[in-house]
């Protein structure tokens, strides 16, 4: 949580990359008030692919080509299978675990 308040704090535009549809996603953001820093959620669940597959590195650059290449973003995860598949697909990538 102090990672996603500090790059919030310096304005890093944020996005949600969630395996949720939108409707799934729907209830943690009407209960948890810090996804209010995000400025979009690509919800993978809704676009019939997962973080795991590249196709959604592709849904992702759509989404944000407004603010620059997905070169120019991180991916921060907690399944490092899910980092793996964004190193590939080009982006950079860690794993943060908060457990």
């Amino acid at each position: 949580m102090a990672l996603l308040q500090e790059l919030h704090a310096v304005e890093m535009p944020l996005f949600v990359l969630t395996n949720c549809s939108d409707t799934t996603f729907l209830v943690p953001l009407e209960r948890f008030d810090f996804l209010d820093v995000f400025e979009g959620i690509v919800a993978s669940g809704k676009k019939t692919t997962v973080k795991l597959d590249l196709e959604i590195f592709e849904i992702l650059e759509i989404c944000v080509r407004h603010m620059g290449n997905l070169d120019d973003w991180i991916v921060i995860d907690d399944n490092h299978l899910n980092v793996q598949s964004a190193t590939i697909s080009g982006m950079d990538a860690i794993t943060c675990n908060n457990h």
